[in-house]
């Protein structure tokens, strides 16, 4: 190898040794080598795709740092920041080469072209030459240098014969698709939840990720968040429907949805930035890997398309496969709904017992009221008639609707004495008092003083059959001592408990005058239930149900043409069944059956059977009589 090859350092000595010095001998070697030493740190070491990534990197012993994964500008130290993009694990490695000294370049090759090349080299036609920074080349580096003139131009081509040290670390993060976002929410509350007859209740709602909300039975103003009275007049329910501003939520998978192209000189291509390089899929083909949203990524990949325009740029192409996340969506509504409990009043009381009385003994005193909405009944006793209420039956809870309860009292001194009770639901609705008056005297109750004292020559119990036991007030039957025993209001033979002057009881009432739908028709006792026929019934059974059935024959008739409709109606009321067609043919009926004929029909037509049951409630059954389709000769 030519002498001048070689560095001047050892060309230096080589000259030295052959002079002959041999007393003393000196090795002039290169000066030492600094081995290059990196460290590259990232930062934080987990984070959501969009997150930003602060890579540091530093060095010693180095000329330049080349990064991967991030760009260093050839600098020994410094900052970078990395927008994260698609999951995974992302790894970033920065290379360090030493600052050994200059190396010198071997001519490879030279030959004449017509076209002049890119001159690389510092010099344009040295065998020896120098890096411009002062440091060495990595081994077999090239560079070119071109001289000359056309078409004659020289171009040589020149490898670095020496080498650096390169130290490399690298510094990973892990990527993570960000959670799904919650699924909207909507709450609707009420309070009370159950309102008295003629109150309001306040509604209030509140959702969250949502645009606007829509109530239904009340007005919201599109507000996603307020609250609003309300007067039901019955059992209600009121809903809520709330639009989402929440669309991806659940995971997906990553689908093609095309290309694109980006047209650039191939220098711009180590610092070049768009929307895709920053939108970098997880990997090279991602397409069917889980993912979450909707969200785009790119992979790139870089075309050389020729010479640029000044000789020494080449025309680039980044093209980039795009991606689309097929997440699922959370739902466009949410919706929630509250019922408000409408609670009518329970029935004031009946109350049972002894209206004469002795001071100091104790009479029983029975209580019982119906509730309209079936709820729960407990009964609040005032005994002394001042506003105060003294007893609870029952004591705690409630008994079911139309249950009798019984509580005892004694009044020391002789005197009348008024008491009173209400009914109360177990939803807190309350009824009217209803009162009761008792005489109490300091002799015993005319069935147990010794005095005829209705007179008809029998003394007190048992004797008297007008006396029911030793303590009753009066010797004659309820149903002739002109008192309104069982407080219905109605007195002796008035009072439809009474079947003669002599029975011996108001109560109870018969079923068709008690106040309650025995038959569960929902009609209540004469006159509005027809299953009553006087208040003195005491039958309030349920009517058999109506039986109505029509028939049409033909029921495929040709154009034109009449049917036959037969009918029958049983348990209905007189007279009241009516047939009526589409085609305007109308027919009041009588009897329990029958054949109507109809007028020639000229379409498709629908007849109607219509009748009253027993209970007063319509019914009804139809048929239809369809035509024959019609066919023309030709």
């Amino acid at each position: 190898m030519p002498l001048s090859m070689f560095s001047p350092l050892f060309r230096f000595a080589g000259a030295f040794l052959f002079a002959g010095v041999m007393a003393t001998v000196f090795f002039i070697t290169p000066l030492s080598a600094h081995a290059a030493t990196a460290s590259v740190t990232a930062t934080p070491s987990e984070l959501f795709t969009g997150g930003e990534i602060t890579v540091t990197w530093s060095s010693s012993g180095a000329f330049k740092c080349v990064g991967s994964g991030f760009s260093t500008g050839d600098k020994t130290s410094g900052t970078a920041k990395v927008t994260a993009t698609g999951s995974g694990t992302k790894t970033f490695s920065v290379s360090c080469y030493d600052d050994s000294p200059k190396c010198s370049l071997s001519l490879e090759k030279s030959f004449t072209d017509d076209a002049p090349g890119r001159n690389t080299c510092s010099g344009s036609n040295a065998t020896v030459f120098y890096s411009p920074s002062g440091s060495c080349y990595p081994k077999y580096a090239r560079c070119q240098a071109s001289s000359g003139r056309y078409p004659n131009y020289t171009k040589s081509f020149y490898q670095c014969l020496g080498s650096c040290s390169i130290a490399s670390k690298s510094a990973s993060v892990v990527v993570k698709n960000p959670p799904p976002p919650p699924n909207p929410t909507v709450k609707l509350s009420l309070s009370p939840s159950v309102v008295k007859e003629g109150n309001s209740v306040l509604l209030s709602w509140e959702a969250t990720r949502a645009t606007t909300c829509r109530g239904t039975g009340f007005s919201t103003g599109g507000s996603i968040k307020d609250s609003v009275s309300v007067t039901p007049s019955g059992n209600t329910t009121y809903s809520i429907t709330c639009d989402s501003e929440v669309h991806s939520s659940t995971p997906g998978t990553w689908r093609y949805v095309g290309q694109d192209i980006t047209d650039l000189w191939c220098t711009s291509r180590p610092g070049y930035s768009n929307f895709y390089t920053n939108n970098q899929c997880s990997s090279s083909n991602p397409e069917g890997q889980s993912c979450t949203g909707s969200d785009l990524c790119a992979v790139n990949n870089w075309q050389t398309k020729g010479g640029g325009p000044s000789g020494n740029q080449q025309y680039c192409n980044l093209v980039s496969d795009l991606y689309r996340c097929d997440g699922g969506s959370a739902p466009n509504q949410v919706t929630d709904s509250v019922t408000v409990t409408y609670n009518r009043a329970p029935n004031a009381p009946t109350i049972t017992g002894p209206i004469m009385g002795t001071a100091g003994r104790s009479y029983s005193f029975s209580f019982r009221a119906t509730d309209p909405d079936g709820d729960q009944v407990r009964y609040r006793i005032d005994w002394d008639n001042n506003g105060t209420v003294d007893q609870v039956l029952p004591s705690a809870g409630y008994v079911p609707s139309n249950t009798l309860r019984s509580a005892s009292r004694s009044w020391p001194a002789p005197g009348t004495y008024t008491f009173r009770a209400l009914t109360q639901d177990n939803n807190g609705a309350q009824s009217e008092w209803r009162s009761h008056t008792i005489t109490v005297s300091s002799t015993g109750p005319a069935c147990s003083d010794g005095i005829d004292n209705d007179g008809d020559g029998l003394i007190d119990y048992p004797s008297d059959p007008g006396c029911s036991s030793g303590i009753a007030g009066t010797e004659a039957p309820q149903c002739n001592d002109g008192i309104d025993n069982d407080g219905d209001g109605l007195i002796d033979a008035a009072d439809y408990g009474c079947s003669a002057e002599s029975d011996g009881s108001e109560a109870p009432n018969p079923q068709c005058s008690d106040g309650i739908d025995n038959n569960g028709n929902g009609k209540i006792d004469y006159p509005a239930d027809p299953a009553c026929s006087s208040s003195r019934d005491g039958n309030e059974e349920a009517l058999p149900s109506a039986s109505i059935t029509l028939e049409a024959d033909p029921a495929l008739a040709p154009e034109n043409a009449s049917a036959s409709l037969v009918w029958s109606a049983a348990n209905v009321e007189e007279n009241s069944c009516t047939l009526s067609g589409t085609n305007g043919d109308s027919w009041n009926l009588s009897g329990a059956s029958g054949t109507k004929t109809t007028s020639p029909l000229v379409e498709e037509t629908i007849f109607t059977l219509s009748c009253t049951d027993l209970n007063e409630d319509p019914v009804a059954t139809s048929v239809t009589v369809k035509l024959l389709p019609s066919f023309e000769e030709i």
